[in-house]
């Protein structure tokens, strides 16, 4: 199938769920990690949200996950 947006229409009628989704969204740079760990710690466990991080890090390999992981 090529790309149009008929077929994406389509395809999101289809596939897409339905109903409300609840998504936090919180952007940082580097220098904000710390004010991050706060943020993410202080959600409830459960918290039925999508929490996305975006983080300007720059080309380096970014050890984000492996700092974050223990306060998600």
């Amino acid at each position: 199938m090529t790309f149009s947006l008929k077929n994406f229409e389509r395809w999101a009628l289809y596939y897409m769920p339905t109903g409300h989704r609840h998504v936090i969204v919180i952007g940082t740079s580097l220098g904000g990690l710390a004010a991050l760990r706060t943020v993410l710690s202080a959600f409830p466990q459960g918290l039925h949200a999508t929490v996305l991080v975006v983080m300007h890090v720059g080309n380096q390999r970014s050890l984000l996950p492996e700092l974050l992981a223990p306060h998600c």
